[in-house]
């Protein structure tokens, strides 16, 4: 792993995962709910500036300048993938070191329902679908938050490899 492209690779994984890390202690700490109280694009955007940020400073500082797609493509899903994992890592952790944080989250989207229960019942089909609504959200487990915090960014990932990729190259 001596060559620059791996060492970048590296360097710019556990940077970015240290800083999501530090980023998810400080929400942990700081909030009840630390899944529902971030903006959702806040992370997918630190995610993208700290994979692009890797792939910039190799090609500029790195290659001179020079980056092919196949570098380019590596480089930045890679980043953004062990962005994901880590993500993922760290919100089952702290899912399953403070049981009491899915029962806090079921109940502030429940409450998120009933407070906007007008504007779902005009949404819905009929006012059955609002109970059969709230009763998925009761059901709540920790595998579905899991997948709805990473199903999206997987997405976005592949998109911003593909187009970055595509920027970036020489």
């Amino acid at each position: 792993m001596k060559h620059p492209f791996f060492r970048t690779l590296k360097y710019g994984i556990l940077l970015g995962c240290g800083v999501y890390t530090l980023f998810w202690i400080l929400l942990v700490l700081i909030y009840d709910n630390p899944i529902d109280s971030t903006p959702k694009a806040m992370d997918v955007l630190l995610f993208i500036g700290i994979s692009v940020g890797t792939t910039i400073y190799y090609k500029l500082r790195v290659a001179g300048g020079q980056l092919s797609f196949s570098e380019g493509l590596v480089m930045l899903t890679l980043t953004y993938y062990s962005l994901v994992v880590t993500q993922t890592l760290l919100l089952y952790m702290t899912l399953k070191l403070s049981p009491d944080l899915l029962d806090t989250v079921k109940q502030a989207r429940l409450a998120a329902l009933e407070a906007e229960k007008e504007s779902w019942l005009k949404r819905l089909k009929t006012p059955n679908d609002f109970e059969i609504l709230k009763q998925q959200v009761r059901m709540l487990t920790t595998a579905v938050i899991l997948w709805q915090e990473t199903g999206f960014r997987l997405l976005v990932g592949f998109i911003v490899s593909i187009v970055g990729a595509t920027g970036l190259r020489s």
